[in-house]
């Protein structure tokens, strides 16, 4: 790689050859949006994590001891961070609790799968900066 000064270097291709000062300054003003694009895509994964982080730490539940079964005509606690829970048909009384982060998530599809997608265009992006 060699610094020049002249104006026709082909960007990605002989067919992105700036002839003259405009399509040259083009050029630059593309590679600059380009780079905030990068950036703005940085952040959105960033953002896009922290909620994610989020969603799966309020989806973690603790079973209240000597609770088995709980039948219907037992009312709901009026405390927002207890619930009834029902898994194969077993209801069981638990208690929602949020656990400090750094702990590895599972893999899940709606998750992962659009954090791979933002990943492949960060690169994309990157790659052609």
């Amino acid at each position: 790689m060699a610094f020049t000064t002249t104006i026709y270097t082909p960007l990605y291709s002989l067919s992105w050859t700036p002839e003259n000062v405009g399509q040259y300054a083009g050029s630059c003003i593309f590679l600059i949006i380009l780079a905030i694009v990068g950036r703005a895509l940085n952040a959105f994964k960033s953002t896009l994590e922290r909620r994610w982080l989020q969603q799966a730490l309020d989806r973690r539940y603790i079973v209240v001891a000597d609770k088995n079964r709980i039948s219907d005509d037992v009312r709901q606690s009026t405390d927002s961070k207890t619930a009834v829970l029902s898994v194969h048909g077993i209801e069981q009384e638990v208690r929602i609790a949020t656990a400090p982060g750094g702990s590895i998530q599972p893999w899940r599809f709606s998750v992962d799968l659009p954090r791979g997608f933002l990943y492949m265009i960060i690169a994309a992006v990157s790659y052609l900066l």
